[in-house]
């Protein structure tokens, strides 16, 4: 979320990828419980969106591209969503979305480190990565315990993906493009987080 913020036309081309509906393919799109406001606990698919990033924007604005009926020119944002990138939102849109296309809101994906060197392919680590260097090293660190994440493992969001891959790919059914929340059933603080990764590592958290 930060580099989107620090690169906004950067991340409406790669989040909103438009031209993607071209090869006329059903699309299993990883959105983001970002699209929400964050002021409740335990969002349903039927609430709100009001997105307060540029991240939660430009996901949920390719949810509305794959969600849209053919025809359809309103703006894919509202007022309230677009903010200050209501110019760089997508207009012209050729082409709707294949049936058996599915938006999946995740939460905030852990797991094990990634398959890459160095981490992420830029270098970053992930956040349990980054965790467990901080306690090792005895770094003072500031964890978010007001940012509250219905977490969830990268096997189950693979396990989804593959899920709704299969639906797409057997053509028995088809049907328009669906959007499901993809978080545990419990809500942790990155702070949470910490003290967790500390016990299952038996260090100190002080």
């Amino acid at each position: 979320p930060t580099h989107c913020e620090n690169h906004p036309d950067d991340a409406w081309k790669i989040n909103c990828p438009v031209d993607l509906l071209s090869f006329k393919a059903p699309i299993i799109y990883l959105s983001t419980d970002q699209v929400y406001e964050g002021l409740k606990s335990f969002y349903s698919e039927s609430d709100r969106t009001v997105p307060v990033n540029v991240y939660g924007r430009t996901k949920l604005a390719f949810e509305r591209v794959l969600l849209r009926d053919g025809g359809d020119s309103s703006p894919l944002l509202s007022v309230d969503e677009a903010r200050e990138d209501t110019e760089r939102i997508p207009r012209a849109i050729e082409h709707t979305a294949a049936p058996n296309s599915v938006c999946l809101r995740s939460s905030l994906i852990l797991g094990p480190p990634v398959p890459l060197r160095n981490g992420c392919r830029k270098g970053f680590d992930t956040f349990i990565q980054f965790i467990s260097s901080r306690l090792e090293s005895a770094a003072p660190t500031v964890y978010y315990t007001n940012e509250y994440r219905s977490v969830v493992h990268i096997k189950d969001v693979v396990r989804a993906i593959l899920h709704f891959l299969s639906i797409a790919l057997s053509n028995n059914e088809q049907r328009g493009s669906q959007v499901y929340n993809l978080g545990g059933t419990t809500r942790a603080s990155r702070y949470d987080i910490a003290l967790a990764v500390a016990s299952q590592l038996k260090l100190d958290p002080a």
